[in-house]
């Protein structure tokens, strides 16, 4: 998955707000952060959940392409 901005580096808890519901529901991540943007993986067998969680707490879930 990836974080669409830009984001302003005043910004803050934009990650924060994502990972909070993955880990409440046990869903491990692995979040690389760039100069522009950040990208979320998950195992592919949790892809589908940490869809749904995050669409639950308020994320818009694209698909990529």
């Amino acid at each position: 998955m990836q974080f669409v901005g830009p984001y302003d580096f005043g910004e803050t808890g934009i990650a924060a707000g994502v990972l909070q519901p993955l880990a409440a529901a046990e869903i491990g991540i692995l979040l690389v952060s760039t100069f522009d943007t950040d990208y979320l993986f998950v195992k592919i067998d949790q892809a589908g959940q940490a869809a749904k969680v995050l669409t639950a707490a308020g994320h818009v879930v694209a698909p990529a392409g």
